[in-house]
Formats: C-alpha cells, structure tokens, sequence
C-alpha cells in the first residue's frame, strides 16, 4: 500500500463547502479539519500538505482553498501530526512576498512550527536566477537553523524549470523577464494579438 499526503484544500472543501474559497475556517470547523487529518494518518496517509503558493489557483483563478486559511489554522493541522508523532509536513511556500522583511517573517513562521511539532518538514525552493543569485541561501540557513534547534527540515530543489503545466492562462517561465513582464500584464485577447 502507498501512502499520501493529505491535502489542505480538499479537508478544507470536505469540511466547510463551498465556504473554503472564501472564508477562514471558525472552531468548529477547525476542529472537524483537525479530526479528519487524524482519521487520514491513522489510516495510512504520509503526512499534511499545503499550499500558500500564488501560481495555485483554481480553473477560475481564484486561490485554492488553502490560501484562504490563516497560518493558525496551519500550525494546528500541523500540530495533529506533532501530537501523533506521525508523518511529515510538505509546504508550497509563499512566493508572492516582495520584502525581505517579508520573507524573513515567513522563514520564521516555519521554522517556529517545525520545531515546535517536531514534524519533519520539506518545501519546494524558491526559484532563483541570475538577478538573484543568492535567493537560496537564507533558505538553506533557515534549513541548518531549524535542524540544529531540534527541528527536522528539508528543501526540495530541482536543476531545471518544473514540470507543471504552464499556459497564458497561468504562469509562463519569462513571466519577470524585462518587457515580457510587462506584456504578460495585459488581456488574455491583447496578448494574443500582441503575439500575432
């Protein structure tokens, strides 16, 4: 038998409805979330995902369900598996944050959670490129931070652009390239001429 991962957005849909893409979760709800996760562990899932990641959107473009979700909400899913002593955490980070500041405030909200949970933790890593050459390194101290407390933290990385499907309608792999960026910006229909 193989293991999954229970997904954020599909406890949120299955326990709030249609309420999921639109509006935090009260304490009872959190309360049912926190019990399915654990009847998911118990019956073999390999841990908790989420996604606060601004390419995951639905069909309509909105933010999958949990985007909507305050980072409490996360910390006590989160906190079943600590309690359980069982599986692991897997993030898609936020990669809308434009400040250092920011960033360093979400680094921080994670570390904090992994070692508070002890749950072994692993997030994709933010891409980076030639105008940002070194993006990957408070990402891996963050990494040897967590570990060195008492957490367990791994980043996942790739050598190459993803795999996921890519179209006009989502991301493009130029999309914050000079011009391009610009052009992206405009009407599905403008671009489209503009291609032409």
């Amino acid at each position: 038998n193989y293991g999954t991962y229970v997904g954020h957005s599909t406890i949120r849909g299955y326990v709030m409805g249609g309420r999921a893409m639109t509006e935090k979760a009260n304490n009872d709800e959190l309360a049912a979330m926190k019990r399915e996760v654990e009847i998911a562990m118990q019956a073999g899932a390999l841990g908790f995902t989420t996604s606060r990641a601004g390419g995951h959107r639905t069909a309509e473009g909105l933010p999958v369900a949990s985007r909507i979700a305050d980072w409490s909400e996360i910390e006590a899913l989160v906190g079943v598996l600590g309690d359980m002593g069982a599986g692991v955490f897997e993030l898609a980070r936020d990669n809308n944050l434009t400040t250092e500041e920011e960033n360093a405030a979400d680094r921080e909200k994670l570390k904090a959670l992994a070692i508070k949970t002890k749950v072994p933790t692993t997030f994709g890593a933010s891409w980076w490129h030639r105008l940002a050459p070194d993006e990957w390194r408070p990402q891996v101290a963050m990494v040897d931070e967590t570990n060195a407390a008492g957490g367990s933290m791994l980043m996942q990385m790739t050598s190459q652009w993803s795999g996921s499907v890519r179209s006009f309608e989502t991301l493009m792999l130029f999309d914050r390239a000079p011009v391009w960026i610009d052009f992206r910006k405009l009407p599905l229909a403008e671009q489209a001429a503009g291609l032409r």
